[in-house]
Formats: C-alpha cells, structure tokens, sequence
C-alpha cells in the first residue's frame, strides 16, 4: 500500500571476554566476562508528507553511532530526557521502567550460554549484527 510506514530494528552485540555469533537467527553469547545488546530501530517517516524513507539505515546509523561506546555513557545518556518518574524506575534492579539502558549483570550471575532467539531469523553476514 503507498504511503505506509515502513520500521526496521537491528541489534547488536558487543561482548568482552568469550565469543557472540549467529546460529540459524539464533543469537549465542559464549564464555563472555560482559555483554552489552543494543537495540536500533528506524522508520520510513520524513514527515506527514514523506513516508518514502530507508528505515535501515536510520537504524544502522543511530547503532553505528551507539557501538563502541563504554556501558556507562550509553545509561548516562539514555536517562536525561526522561520523566523523574520513568528514571527512578531504571534504578530498580532488573526494570527498564520503560525506557532507558537494560541493568548489567554480572558475569558470575549469568549462565555461560545465552541464547535470544530474533524474529524473523537474522540474515546478517556479520555475526554480531542482525
């Protein structure tokens, strides 16, 4: 249908320590000390009059532009804009409080493989990015 929407969501894993790769759209983080996922999302929408957009690379660039950066400035910088009551929310362990960078968990607290199935299976030639 012309003039819909189009979105687009990529993801990444950068790990320290240990191996991350795709296996069939599964994604499989191995022996890793730390593990920070990004997430990226884009959309065709240029404005009410343009929805002629390439929602992946709006997505590949604000991923490009978020990798490589340390854990801490990625928090720091998802929780200025945010309402008091969303940020004190992202102090409880284990809740996003709808928004912001995900808790860490330590290396001694998660299992030596996790798996996270993506949807529909990743087609990435890059084994860290789906």
């Amino acid at each position: 249908m012309p003039g819909e929407v189009r979105f687009q969501a990529l993801a990444r894993a950068e790990a320290k320590g240990g191996t991350v790769r795709v296996e069939g759209g599964t994604l499989v983080v191995e022996g890793v000390d730390e593990v920070t996922l990004l997430i990226s999302m884009g959309s065709s929408y240029r404005s009410y009059k343009d929805v002629g957009g390439d929602p992946a690379q709006v997505a590949g660039r604000h991923l490009t532009k978020a990798g490589g950066r340390p854990y801490e400035v990625l928090e720091a910088q998802a929780r200025p804009g945010l309402p008091a009551a969303v940020r004190a929310g992202l102090d409880r362990p284990g809740h996003l409080g709808g928004g912001g960078a995900a808790p860490r968990t330590s290396a001694s607290s998660a299992s030596s493989s996790t798996r996270t199935r993506s949807s529909p299976p990743c087609t990435s030639s890059t084994a860290a990015t789906c």
